[in-house]
């Protein structure tokens, strides 16, 4: 495959993530991921590793950790075709594992994973500790956490709810949690907070498994999650 032909098949697509999908081809999205990955501080070399990567949406992190050389699984609610991960697969001759999952319902068999990546993911969701909660029985190393927050000006756990389309016009987004509420459900959910850095609207909270038990979520989901 050529320049043209990879940019015949970016152009008319819908992109979420602007990157280089291929040598001097680039999707037109209104997100580009790039600068996150120094902050996600992934080492160079994952060699052995495996990756969960949540939301994936066009794959820009799931391949980049594939280069990488981790074996990854991403998950995105949209089927690979209706995204650009399928697009990104072919101009970069490369096959991903790629469950189209509504993140409540990630079949219990894929397995755990040394990273799992939950980038821009949270807000979206309506019960954001059951998600965690849920993704907490995935990890058996380190949890990245990304969202949009906000401060309320107050040290204490908090979050807004935001009725419809509030929040940016956009009938998906339902919380905007703090940075001490990212961390008060994470260590709920078994992680220990490793690594918190804030930007603007934003946060990443880096968890780390098997700290503590995470009773209350078990204790909170596990009967609905069993029937």
């Amino acid at each position: 495959m050529n320049a043209a032909e990879a940019e015949s098949l970016v152009q008319g697509r819908h992109w979420h993530h602007n990157f280089e999908i291929y040598p001097g081809v680039h999707t037109n999205g209104s997100y580009n991921p790039s600068f996150m990955i120094e902050r996600l501080n992934i080492p160079d070399d994952l060699s052995g590793m495996t990756v969960l990567d949540i939301g994936a949406s066009d794959g820009f992190y799931s391949l980049e950790c594939m280069r990488r050389g981790a074996k990854v699984t991403a998950v995105d609610y949209r089927h690979k075709s209706t995204s650009g991960f399928s697009v990104m697969e072919a101009l970069n001759s490369v096959q991903i594992e790629h469950i189209q999952s509504n993140i409540y319902d990630i079949p219990e068999g894929i397995g755990t994973f040394d990273i799992v990546l939950c980038l821009g993911v949270i807000y979206h969701l309506p019960d954001i500790p059951r998600a965690l909660w849920k993704l907490a029985g995935f990890c058996k190393g380190r949890l990245l956490l990304e969202s949009y927050v906000e401060s309320f000006d107050s040290d204490l756990p908090m979050a807004r709810y935001y009725e419809a389309d509030a929040l940016s016009g956009d009938l998906t987004n339902f919380w905007a949690p703090n940075v001490q509420c990212m961390q008060a459900m994470m260590r709920d959910c078994g992680f220990s907070i490793s690594k918190t850095e804030t930007w603007g609207d934003r946060a990443l909270v880096v968890g780390e498994i098997g700290a503590s038990t995470g009773l209350k979520m078990t204790l909170a989901y596990a009967p609905t999650m069993n029937g």
